[in-house]
């Protein structure tokens, strides 16, 4: 046989040796290879967390609120040029970064059907985008903070801006996690398992929880920690074979769960908030807290036991994910958050202004839409008003009166409207009175409102500039509801 045909021959054989790439990665290891992106992309997001936060407090004693200390002290240069690309600061076995294992991802999507592995990876690339954005963020702050004179009210503005923009990108990453997470666990769960059942009742209990508390909603929390405690305790009967180790991972999984449910329970019915975390509200405390201590892989929590547990098995299983953090800016403590709501019956305030008199309106600080048509005949008995900051979220607030009754006192306004209705009394002029009681962090107080009444869905918008303690009232005209007028 020619030399060159023996060469072919023995090429032949070795790559008919060589097992596919198909067949070297199962479709169970790559889609937990996106769970393994996903656990150290929160891992950096909870790095990046940190670095924000003593940003936030930097710029907050400027601005007269004393710093209360709530992660430790971080530079950017401890973490390097790249929070999501530095494998030292890994939670993974293998010390593999979330950029590394972005592309890991793609090379392993290799074995599933093209379209799932289009939409995964084009989630992964989304995801890597957001991550590559607060890296860079985290930079522009630092470099702004340094460079800048922060007695300056402007500077401390464009601070701020900064900071929400970290808040945005929190958000962005977090919708995108979720959803991947989502499309995965189609895929695959580990029902079939007898520990892995029970898992999957504790890993659904403890998602709906975290995703409640991100909403602010506490209406369903003793369902799910129900939920959860509920499969911790099947844990504890299950009739399998494990050995030493499988058993004292288990018990460890078991209590530091419990742990979880019972401070979750403790709080909800009676919130314990430490001072340190006192502006950023009970919701907020909660959900970070449960995620740091007890469940993401950074404490090390019960989410990376699991995975550790289900791996030792040495059988297909579908891995879980640690779910990201909150973060939030908070605001000098002369902008305190005041939750709570006044009604109709609370006591009415001081105030330096008498309610009724009528203010000279400066048109540079002025912004009202032209007169709306209002149809002659009433179709509803009352007026919807929606108050916002239309403005930075800077923590203005207002009181607000209607009939010359209060119905919001010293209210935060936020980027959101709330919707708060007033019935009419056709007999009285049908009076909005807005009284501004702080200016934020940037004179004067803005305040954007929208009103609706007749049924006909007309709105007007009007956006008002305020100085402490001046105020601006809209007078309804209910008479044959001919139109309005201000002062």
């Amino acid at each position: 046989m020619p030399l060159f045909l023996r060469y072919i021959s023995v090429i032949a054989i070795l790559m008919m040796a060589e097992p596919s790439y198909a067949q070297q990665v199962s479709k169970e290891k790559a889609l937990n290879t996106y769970i393994e992106f996903l656990n150290e992309s929160v891992h950096g997001l909870t790095v990046a967390h940190i670095l924000f936060v003593n940003y936030n407090k930097d710029l907050n004693k400027y601005v007269d609120l004393d710093s209360h200390k709530i992660n430790a002290f971080m530079t950017n240069q401890e973490v390097g040029s790249s929070i999501f690309d530095n494998p030292d600061i890994s939670t993974s076995d293998n010390n593999t970064s979330a950029l590394q294992l972005s592309k890991i991802t793609e090379q392993r999507s290799q074995v599933l059907n093209s379209g799932e592995a289009s939409r995964y990876n084009k989630l992964v690339f989304d995801i890597v985008q957001v991550l590559n954005n607060i890296n860079s963020l985290r930079f522009k702050i630092e470099t702004f903070i340094a460079s800048s004179d922060l007695n300056e009210k402007e500077n401390i503005y464009k601070s701020y801006e900064m900071l929400e923009q970290a808040v945005s990108y929190f958000k962005s990453y977090t919708a995108k996690h979720d959803q991947l997470v989502q499309g995965l666990r189609k895929n695959y769960n580990n029902g079939s398992d007898p520990v892995g059942k029970h898992f999957d009742e504790v890993y659904d209990g403890m998602s709906a929880l975290i995703a409640d508390l991100k909403k602010d909603n506490n209406s369903r929390l003793d369902g799910y920690v129900g939920s959860i405690v509920s499969g911790f305790d099947q844990l504890t009967n299950v009739d399998v074979s494990l050995n030493g180790k499988q058993k004292k991972l288990l018990s460890e999984i078991i209590d530091q769960g419990k742990l979880m449910a019972l401070f979750t329970t403790q709080q909800i019915n009676s919130p314990n908030i430490p001072d340190s975390y006192f502006l950023y509200g009970p919701y907020y405390y909660l959900h970070n807290h449960v995620l740091l201590s007890y469940i993401n892989s950074i404490s090390p929590g019960f989410i990376s036991k699991m995975n550790n547990f289900m791996s030792s098995q040495d059988k297909p299983y579908m891995a879980y994910d640690d779910k990201p953090i909150i973060f939030k800016v908070t605001y000098p403590e002369k902008m305190q958050e005041i939750e709570s709501i006044a009604t109709k019956n609370a006591e009415p305030l001081p105030l330096e202004l008498p309610v009724k008199v009528k203010m000279e309106i400066d048109d540079s600080y002025a912004e009202v839409t032209p007169e709306v048509e209002i149809p002659k005949e009433p179709q509803q008995d009352y007026v919807e008003l929606e108050f916002f900051d239309p403005d930075l979220l800077d923590r203005d607030s207002i009181s607000v009166s209607w009939n010359d009754e209060w119905i919001l006192t010293d209210h935060k306004l936020e980027s959101t409207s709330e919707k708060i209705r007033f019935d009419i009394d056709p007999q009285k002029g049908n009076s909005i009175f807005i009284l501004a009681k702080n200016t934020g962090i940037i004179s004067p107080n803005t305040v954007g409102f929208k009103y609706r009444f007749n049924g006909k869905g007309k709105k007007t918008y009007i956006k008002k500039y305020l100085e402490p303690n001046q105020g601006y009232e809209l007078i309804l005209t209910i008479d044959g509801l001919g139109g309005f007028s201000d002062k």
